[in-house]
């Protein structure tokens, strides 16, 4: 059956409902509407929901017989985590009329989650008046959009759900009062976009309504909120640096160091695409953060980006001359996959191959671990302490193989702090990589990481992995076998020794006894 306590916590009471997988479905079904957490005990940011949580499904208990909230520890029926692609805890998942539906909340305080479940539910709410919607209007800091619907299976209302759950940093309201949309002038269903963002970013005081005309397809009116929230050209400066990161999943397209003709094209562009794109002109192309974050080196030309705060991958338009037609072209072709990601490289150092560890940099990677030979790859960052240490032994065991094995071994270091290599996940560093000759593709490269901290166990086991030890004696260098010969030379000499040693023990023997 289904338990109301608090699942983190055995000595709170709680009107959480704690399940079980045998048990959602039917749960679900009993009531109209249901919040769902999946937490795993250990995890601290549960653990802070949790007092939270049991608050909200007090009031909310209290206040409709229609809604629940409930709660499933994951640890308990794993199963369940990809069921319902949980991917991080706690993660809130929200069903209506007995089916999960595509809304995630991400409220965290017992008034947000309240008032969310108000917002998606039958529940009373402050906007079902018209005095209480107007004064929610005015509260909006800089865009609202409300929704009014009356009846939940509109295709519509799906839509507007659906797009609240793309922008976490956006304001949305659903009203489902006839009345108040009567007053309000409005025939349901219907959205209605109130904004105060003027298209030079500036906030105005008194703001405007748009009225939204288009279809229920999601993407449409994603666009449209896009339009009517956001600038033409927002410009970014350190003093409003954070409003780059708002609204995660939509792209942004930006622009570094353009001349006064560059930027006019890249306006005309977001003209054009503002309903798919943040289009944004970094003022400050001295900052740091955002520079390394799209990869932007010192020095370089003004180039367009795009990147999604929630993915990270990049991408960048190179041209000898930036125009309206080529920027949108290369907009278009992201957003029909069409492009390749753009990846972080330093450029080629000169004289690069000279010494014995070669310094090769991310956009030549894939060329130099190709080679006709056995790669070795260490990725370093200058401030590492560990890749200092490893700097000097690393060093001996590539001497050691161009001794050994010229031409058939090559040897480099990479910048992983400053450079991006497609499709490989560097745990940390120093990471280091070894190509096999004619084995370049996964399950290669292999780690040697730990063996590399030790340069006998790295030149052993990289000679094994190469086929270089034929037996296990090839491998050992001079000091190796000068031990061996030592240990063999002190095992002859107590050998030979054994019959005196015996003789004087008899003696001492014969001498006690006289004694």
């Amino acid at each position: 059956g289904i338990k109301k306590r608090s699942v983190l916590s055995s000595s709170s009471s709680s009107s959480v409902l704690d399940l079980s997988p045998d048990n959602i479905t039917s749960t679900a079904q009993q009531y109209k509407y249901m919040m769902l957490e999946f937490y795993a005990p250990w995890c601290g940011h549960c653990q802070a929901l949790e007092p939270e949580y049991s608050k909200a499904a007090e009031e909310i208990s209290a206040e409709s017989k229609e809604v629940a909230l409930a709660r499933l520890d994951i640890t308990l029926y794993p199963s369940v985590q990809e069921e319902y692609g949980i991917r991080s805890f706690p993660t809130l998942k929200w069903f209506e009329d007995g089916k999960v539906t595509s809304l995630q909340p991400n409220e965290r305080q017992a008034d947000k989650i309240v008032e969310w479940c108000r917002k998606h539910t039958s529940m009373t709410s402050d906007v079902d008046t018209i005095e209480g919607l107007r004064a929610r209007i005015d509260k909006a800091k800089r865009f609202l959009a409300v929704g009014f619907f009356e009846d939940t299976d509109d295709k519509l209302y799906h839509a507007f759900q659906d797009v609240e759950s793309r922008f976490i940093d956006k304001e949305f309201e659903i009203v489902k009062s006839p009345q108040v949309a009567e007053a309000m002038g409005v025939k349901m269903p219907a959205v209605r976009l109130y904004t105060k963002v003027e298209e030079d970013n500036s906030i105005s005081e008194t703001g405007r309504e748009i009225v939204y005309s288009g279809s229920s397809d999601p993407d449409e009116l994603a666009g449209e909120v896009i339009k009517a929230s956001s600038p033409v050209l927002l410009r970014l400066g350190d003093e409003n640096e954070e409003e780059l990161y708002a609204d995660d999943k939509v792209p942004k397209a930006l622009i570094f160091r353009a001349s006064s003709e560059d930027l006019e094209e890249f306006r005309s562009a977001a003209m054009v695409m503002r309903d798919r794109f943040n289009f944004v002109h970094v003022v400050n192309d001295t900052n740091k953060r955002i520079c390394n974050w799209v990869g932007l080196q010192p020095g370089e030309e003004s180039w367009v980006y795009v990147v999604r705060i929630d993915k990270s991958k990049r991408y960048r338009y190179e041209a000898a001359e930036l125009n309206k037609e080529g920027i949108t072209s290369f907009l278009h072709e992201y957003l029909n996959g069409k492009l390749q990601p753009y990846h972080i490289s330093e450029k080629i150092y000169d004289n690069w191959n000279a010494s014995t560890v070669k310094k090769i940099v991310g956009k030549q990677f894939r060329e130099f671990v190709e080679q006709d030979r056995h790669v070795v790859v260490e990725f370093f960052a200058p401030w590492c302490r560990h890749c200092r240490a490893l700097e000097p032994k690393y060093k001996l065991a590539a001497k050691y193989f161009e001794t050994r094995f010229p031409d058939e071994f090559v040897f480099g270091q990479i910048d992983g702090s400053k450079n991006e290599v497609p499709g490989a996940q560097i745990q940390g560093f120093p990471t280091v990589w070894i190509y096999p000759k004619g084995k370049k593709e996964p399950p290669y490269p292999l780690d040697f990481t730990e063996e590399a901290k030790d340069p006998h166990q790295f030149v052993k086991n990289l000679r094994l992995a190469t086929g270089k030890l034929k037996e296990e004696r090839e491998f050992e260098d001079e000091y190796v076998r000068a031990a061996k010969r030592f240990k063999d030379a002190v095992r002859k000499l107590e050998g030979s020794l054994k019959p005196a040693v015996k003789e004087l023990e008899e003696a001492a023997k014969r001498l006690e006894a006289l004694a």
